[in-house]
């Protein structure tokens, strides 16, 4: 749901989750899991004004991450991850980091083949051959893989 309590505009991530849902650290208010305040401490038996109603996002956890749509009329989905789970798989993590960037330029970045040989020279690219290496893509249901092999490159 919104960061914002909407009695003083509270950041609700300052308050706590309980069991009926999230407490606002000023005042108290307490929103359910749809963004409904249901609770006003200092006021227990005065109705809670309509307008006291946050938006709720619609969230899931799979594959040991969050996710949230932000726009409920889309029907989008979590994409499949077909090695979740298979033991002769395994993921490594490495130490977060951070990238002064955009999240659109982070994203570019992963799709770019073409910065390989001057970013990365002598691991993913090399300079001496800037060309754009031919990757191999796969597309299934929702997934879509790609890869890649530099010292072994297709031809067209």
């Amino acid at each position: 749901m919104d960061d914002r309590c909407r009695h003083r505009s509270a950041s609700l991530s300052c308050g706590w989750a309980e069991q009926n849902g999230v407490r606002c650290a000023y005042h108290g208010w307490l929103y359910d899991k749809n963004g409904r305040c249901v609770e006003v401490p200092s006021m227990p038996d005065t109705a809670i004004p309509k307008r006291a109603k946050l938006y709720s996002y619609d969230v899931a956890v799979r594959y040991d991450l969050i996710w949230v749509r932000l726009d409920s009329s889309l029907d989008t989905k979590i994409p499949t991850l077909r090695s979740w789970g298979n033991l002769s798989r395994r993921c490594v993590q490495g130490r977060p980091y951070e990238w002064a960037t955009s999240g659109h330029r982070r994203l570019e970045n992963f799709f770019d083949l073409a910065h390989f040989a001057f970013v990365h020279d002598g691991s993913l690219g090399t300079r001496d051959d800037p060309s754009v290496p031919i990757p191999i893509i796969e597309q299934s249901n929702s997934e879509l893989r790609w890869q890649y092999f530099p010292e072994k490159r297709r031809q067209n």
